[in-house]
């Protein structure tokens, strides 16, 4: 096959340092090695580190066989912003045109949002014939009202009706529908207003076993250590990776660490964000909270290795209950125990699986879940033996993209193309 991939906003192969591939990354990986052909259209602008990769567009192949097309953007500073909404459209026109150039490929798969780009991407596999698989990571733009007050979101409804119009008119001309959990499929139909067929489809984010790269995992046990004193078996360690911003909430970790100051209990907490600088004002005095910033693949796979539970502090929104965040199954692929604040599909899944807690629940604050663990041996060592145990079956890498790579042939076939032939 002749796949595209049209996502933003995810490291790339040529990022500098040790990029942890994601979604389609890992997809393009496992395409290639099973013989087929890709092109990924992404963005010049680096969304981790907020800078510019190239200065315009570009094209180049990787020595492992993947295309990448790169899609000149603006760039933002910040994530919830008018910038990042304007370089969307830019990507987006951008596509439009240099896609009229281009060899036509058997299958798109587009990651959904941004909300341009998809409906670019469904526009011309519309007309050209091609089938359009769109894929939704996220809510939007039904995200931007759950951040505005409620008695200011009939206001921002009317403000946002163009991107509710773009993203109807996105499904509705998209072939089929695929999402990282179940209700995000349904949200995609509903959109399209239309029912489900066989080739709407769910499939999670899948993440490569932990230890990938050794070497790396080992520079990063080295830097943890000379640079924070993290090593293991130092402390009972709940490490935390992602975005810190406004869809987590730190308040309850904060208190935690001051409640636990003196049983040994540390928090690592790792990422980069708009509100990095008031947590870190937060915990300025606080010795047992550690927060380094943005780290890369290896360090976090040796955090992973020396951690003791995964933090999942999000705040009570649809688009986190109806799906499984990404760093939640990064947790499990290092066998941690999960402490989450919500419920929704993380924690059916934490309760049924037995591999963490959510707090907040019933009046449990997370310092007496983390106590929990850090006085229960047995009970840990269960939750994490079940973590590794629905990782392996359910999120990782092997288990789900093979599975994507024979729906995507099955959506050629139906569709009667022939990859040969194209």
């Amino acid at each position: 096959m002749k796949v595209w991939l049209v996502t933003v906003g995810e490291p790339l192969p040529i990022d500098p340092g040790s990029p942890r591939l994601l979604r389609v990354g890992l997809l393009a990986e496992f395409l290639i090695a099973a013989g087929h052909e890709v092109t990924w259209w992404s963005s010049t602008f680096d969304h981790t580190h907020k800078r510019q990769r190239v200065t315009s567009n570009k094209r180049m192949r990787l020595p492992s066989g993947l295309r990448l097309h790169l899609l000149q953007g603006h760039g933002y500073q910040k994530n919830v912003s008018f910038a990042r909404l304007r370089d969307h459209r830019a990507l987006a026109r951008v596509f439009a045109e240099a896609v009229r150039s281009e060899p036509r490929p058997d299958v798109i798969l587009a990651s959904f949002p941004p909300i341009e780009l998809g409906y670019e991407a469904a526009r011309f596999g519309r007309a050209a014939g091609i089938p359009v698989v769109l894929d939704v990571r996220d809510l939007w733009p039904d995200t931007f009202l759950y951040a505005v007050p409620r008695v200011l979101r009939r206001i921002a409804r009317t403000v946002l009706r163009p991107a509710f119009s773009m993203t109807f008119h996105a499904f509705a001309l998209a072939t089929a529908v695929t999402g990282i959990a179940p209700p995000m499929v349904d949200w995609g139909l509903a959109k399209a207003r239309r029912r489900r067929s066989s080739f709407d489809r769910d499939f999670p984010m899948g993440y490569p076993s932990l230890g990938a790269n050794e070497n790396a995992v080992e520079e990063g046990r080295k830097w943890w250590k000379e640079t924070h004193g993290v090593v293991s078996g130092s402390g009972f360690t709940i490490v935390f990776f992602g975005s810190i911003g406004s869809t987590v909430d730190f308040e309850p970790v904060i208190d935690a660490a001051r409640d636990l100051a003196a049983s040994g209990v540390r928090f690592v907490l790792c990422g980069t964000g708009e509100e990095l600088a008031r947590l870190r004002a937060r915990a300025e005095a606080m010795e047992n909270v550690i927060i380094p910033g943005w780290v890369d693949a290896g360090r976090i796979a040796s955090l992973l290795d020396i951690g003791d539970a995964g933090l999942a502090p999000y705040r009570n929104r649809p688009d986190y209950l109806t799906s499984y965040p990404n760093k939640v199954l990064e947790y499990l692929s290092g066998g941690l125990p999960v402490l989450s604040s919500i419920g929704g599909l993380i924690g059916d899944l934490l309760k049924t699986e037995n591999c963490g807690i959510v707090y907040g629940e019933t009046n449990t604050r997370l310092a007496d879940a983390i106590t929990q663990l850090q006085h229960d041996q047995a009970r840990l060592h269960a939750m994490s033996s079940n973590a590794r145990r629905v990782f392996s079956s359910r999120f990782s890498a092997e288990a789900v993209y093979p599975k994507m790579i024979d729906y995507l042939s099955t959506i050629v076939k139906a569709f009667g193309i022939n990859p040969v032939q194209r």
